[in-house]
């Protein structure tokens, strides 16, 4: 653990963060906001999907577990102290997806709320903590990984280097 650094850290933690809020409810349900046809008596199905599993949609699902298992890698990859030649292609690929991820997200949990299985329309879809907090994770996530990337690591007995020899100088004439 002491070749991790900060970011690294927080990477690890983003990343366990996000899959904890997929557990938990990401969506509510404003009975207020549904329009109830005769008969129904204001009746909302028990069974709504509202945690992060359920209700995102299974390519946002599997597009956050991507991310979960990238930062998971990195993580190991760099406590482990392996060869850049191993980590670095991991964590660039980290870095290039989470941006676009972390869109999709946002207009997904902001824009395009589901029905939640029972057809509910937009105004009766409210954003729940878990929600907050799950964008919170994957926007961590994304800066996270950008800072894990930029920390240079030459102080590891791996990465260390030594300056190049002075030049001679030049001949006098």
């Amino acid at each position: 653990m002491s070749r991790l650094r900060a970011a690294d850290l927080l990477v690890a933690a983003a990343a366990l963060g996000l899959l904890a809020t997929l557990f938990l409810d990401w969506f509510s349900v404003d009975r207020d906001g549904i329009p109830t046809p005769e008969g129904w008596n204001s009746y909302v199905p028990l069974d709504l999907a509202l945690s992060g599993w359920s209700s995102l949609g299974w390519l946002l699902v599997a597009l956050l577990c991507l991310l979960i298992l990238l930062g998971i890698v990195v993580v190991a990859l760099l406590a482990l102290g392996v060869a850049d030649l191993r980590n670095l292609p991991v964590a660039v690929v980290l870095c290039a997806l989470a941006p676009p991820i972390l869109v999709a997200a946002l207009i997904r949990v902001l824009l395009a709320q589901p029905g939640l299985g029972a057809g509910l329309p937009n105004d009766a879809v409210g954003v729940a903590a878990g929600g907050w907090l799950g964008l919170a994770a994957t926007t961590l996530l994304a800066f996270a990984a950008w800072a894990s990337l930029g920390a240079d690591r030459t102080t590891l007995p791996k990465r260390a280097s030594l300056p190049p020899a002075a030049r001679p100088a030049p001949p006098a004439t």
